[in-house]
């Protein structure tokens, strides 16, 4: 009974392209990946061969194209982690969301902007045996601004920044670092850099 020859994926979703605007809505289904219980102390964990679980994402997506020049983008996503077993004390479920709003400008043939933000709520979780669970302090977000500079079709300069402000328990990934913050941690993070199209 191992989980790891169990694990599938199901996924599907639907969307809208036309004019200015595009929208979706994607379901994914992950069985038996305990990304619950990946994620949260020893003492807590469910044991992956006699137990299961099924992970849930709801995505919504959405886009503005105000012109060629300048685009609105928004997301929101739902997730759902739930494990089967009986030991009291132990991880039952935990949902959060999720929401991005974005934007893309291009203001004369040379200078551009981008940013965004994106906050992830605390969430709600139950235990086992109907022990008491907090997400107190797991909320995030972050904040994002970037300007470029085409010196031509092919070369371009740009500057980025942005800051993750962690509540007191959460530990947020950031993409561009390979080790996980500190937990708590608020990240300021800076980038100045040129790139080039062959």
């Amino acid at each position: 009974n191992n989980a790891a020859q169990r694990q599938k994926t199901v996924s599907m979703g639907v969307k809208y392209d036309k004019g200015p605007i595009y929208l979706s809505l994607s379901h994914e289904i992950h069985y038996d990946y305990f990304g619950g219980t990946s994620n949260i102390p020893t003492a807590l964990r469910n044991s992956t061969t006699t137990t299961d679980s099924n992970d849930y994402a709801t995505q919504f997506s959405a886009e503005y194209r105000i012109n060629k020049q300048h685009k609105l983008g928004f997301d929101a996503i739902r997730k759902s982690y739930n494990e089967t077993g009986n030991v009291t004390g132990r991880f039952d479920t935990y949902q959060n969301m999720a929401y991005q709003l974005a934007f893309e400008n291009r203001w004369t043939d040379k200078i551009r902007t981008a940013g965004g933000i994106v906050r992830s709520n605390a969430g709600t979780c139950t235990l086992k045996g109907g022990v008491a669970c907090s997400t107190t302090g797991l909320e995030g977000t972050k904040y994002t601004l970037g300007i470029g500079y085409d010196l031509d079709k092919d070369t371009r300069l740009f500057a980025a920044a942005s800051l993750l402000k962690q509540g007191d328990s959460a530990s947020y990934g950031v993409r561009e670092f390979s080790n996980r913050p500190n937990v708590g941690e608020n990240i300021r993070h800076m980038a100045v850099g040129m790139a080039y199209s062959f």
